[in-house]
């Protein structure tokens, strides 16, 4: 069975199917990349705003990255190993499910992200058809995003609520709970909604 592993797939199924992030992520995050880390190709989702698609053929789990990446990683067994590399990189969005009880939901916290959890359930875009969102997710959908203008593209996004670690200086400018600032999806001031 081939898998390309880079895409929510199915591995239920003779040939897997794969699902790409819909393009309505990439509008409501208004910002481009210098990389897409985990591609199933640009020819597949050119939609999304990167200079470098790494594909399963360049690994993206080996190859350096650079600047800022785009991470929507494969999910499953590996899905540990991409979280770490994005801690350790540092720059850039990534996408995975809400599971908050996975260890590495607790390795991506511990790193003090910003992190948005997606309002509803994203419905990804199926491979090999037309560019549409066809499936909804089986769970709930975050992003989590280190660096400045990733970090601001969240805010600005209205995908949902926003979170992040409150430094002692904006401790001082909102709303704090647990070390948390919470930050509404629709307005930048601090806010519990």
């Amino acid at each position: 069975m081939r898998q390309t592993g880079f895409t929510h797939e199915s591995t239920s199924l003779a040939v897997p199917i794969e699902w790409y992030t819909p393009p309505r992520i990439f509008e409501a995050l208004n910002i481009a990349f210098d990389m897409d880390v985990a591609s199933p190709g640009r020819e597949f989702v050119p939609w999304i705003p990167a200079r470098i698609h790494l594909t399963v053929k360049e690994n993206g789990l080996i190859t350096p990255w650079r600047g800022s990446v785009w991470c929507n990683p494969p999910y499953g067994a590996r899905t540990p190993a991409w979280v770490q590399k994005f801690c350790e990189h540092r720059n850039g969005i990534l996408l995975v499910f809400s599971r908050t009880d996975t260890a590495w939901f607790h390795t991506l916290t511990k790193a003090e992200p910003t992190l948005l959890f997606v309002k509803g359930r994203i419905a990804f875009v199926k491979g090999g058809g037309p560019v549409r969102e066809t499936m909804g997710a089986a769970c709930g959908s975050m992003l989590a995003a280190f660096g400045e203008p990733c970090r601001q593209a969240l805010f600005g996004s209205r995908l949902g609520p926003v979170f992040e670690r409150a430094s002692e200086s904006r401790r001082q400018a909102g709303r704090v709970f647990g070390g948390h600032r919470i930050c509404a999806c629709t307005r930048r001031t601090s806010s519990v909604e």
